[in-house]
């Protein structure tokens, strides 16, 4: 049985992951949650698209090569601590990532391509995110954090497909990466 999934998203710079370590850091002996996210971790989910065989995941990755490298770079800026789940005992608690134009046009094309590949869309709304912890466990009902929270932005130059590896910490793992437009150029290493 295949324990590996898929899924299309964002790694975040180095500077990014290291914000939201100090800020997770900060939280962690006020909020009693399961588990938090391994700072190695932290992206923004485009596409899920869980199992997939291997012919068929190397197609969809040289499709997906093909169309995200004519994206232009863009901005993101992440916003408020959220939660999904029960409002007293969230399932998830995030950091979101303010729903620029630019980034529900891009995953719109990326859900497309994945459609195109009879891949499951999701017909939720689109909720950028960054997953910081799962699963309140406390007896005592949860609180938003009224930490100020300074606004932090970055230039998305590439996206990137990731595999789970569920026995391992951090465990998801970089297999492919799609340089956005203005990042290609003079680049010796494309196409794949």
């Amino acid at each position: 049985m295949n324990l590996k999934h898929y899924f299309i998203g964002i790694d975040l710079p180095a500077e990014i992951k290291s914000v939201l370590n100090q800020y997770t850091q900060s939280l962690k002996d006020s909020y009693p949650f399961q588990r938090w996210v391994h700072p190695e971790d932290y992206h923004l989910t485009l596409f899920f698209l869980g199992a997939c065989e291997d012919e068929k995941k190397q197609t969809l990755i040289n499709q997906l090569y093909l169309e995200i490298t004519q994206l232009a770079p863009f901005q993101l800026t992440l916003g408020k601590a959220g939660t999904f789940g029960q409002v007293a005992k969230p399932r998830i608690f995030f950091k979101d990532v303010l729903k620029e134009s630019a980034l529900v046009n891009n995953q719109q094309l990326i859900a497309n391509i994945c459609e195109r590949f009879d891949y499951e869309v999701d017909r939720r709304p689109f909720a950028p995110h960054i997953t910081l912890a799962r699963r309140w466990d406390a007896s005592f009902d949860y609180e938003p954090p009224s930490k100020l929270e300074k606004i932090w932005s970055w230039s998305v130059t590439e996206f990137c497909f990731f595999q789970t590896n569920i026995k391992r910490i951090p465990k998801y793992e970089v297999i492919a990466t799609f340089p956005l437009k203005k990042s290609i150029e003079g680049r010796k290493d494309w196409p794949i």
